[in-house]
């Protein structure tokens, strides 16, 4: 009996150390958005970085921060686009390709949806005025 203990135990200490050895792979990602060229956030980098599948990721990633990794990246750019459309005066076409957001539309449907106006109403606004979206999420 006690070689049944010692097993079981030996394979919970193996499973600890899986699950740290991901989360430290895991943690790779936090530093990702600096090093992404030019702001290009791309989902199908991740799973490379982090050296597993994109199934393994999507499960780590919402035990580890509590979303999805698309929704993580979602949340990067967002947060991003209304550091932009607050510092700089690019257009909303040219945040939105810097992006990575293929149609300058869809970029503007996710900002609405999440903030409550349109980018090119926030940036008239440059964050200072009443009726700015709500604060961008932290990551």
């Amino acid at each position: 009996m006690s070689g049944t203990g010692h097993q079981s135990s030996a394979r919970q200490k193996a499973n600890l150390l899986s699950v740290h050895f991901t989360f430290s792979r895991l943690d790779r990602v936090k530093d990702w958005p600096a090093r992404a060229s030019a702001g290009h956030y791309r989902f199908d980098e991740l799973p490379g970085l982090c050296s597993i599948s994109r199934s393994q990721l999507r499960r780590y990633f919402l035990w580890r921060f509590g979303k999805t990794p698309q929704r993580w990246m979602d949340d990067l750019r967002l947060a991003e686009a209304v550091r932009l459309l607050h510092a700089s005066d690019l257009s909303v076409k040219q945040i939105a390709a810097s992006l990575s957001y293929e149609y300058p539309g869809s970029f503007a449907r996710q900002f609405r949806r999440r903030y409550g106006c349109s980018p090119s109403a926030y940036g008239t606004t440059r964050g200072g005025a009443a009726g700015s979206p709500r604060a961008a999420p932290g990551i």
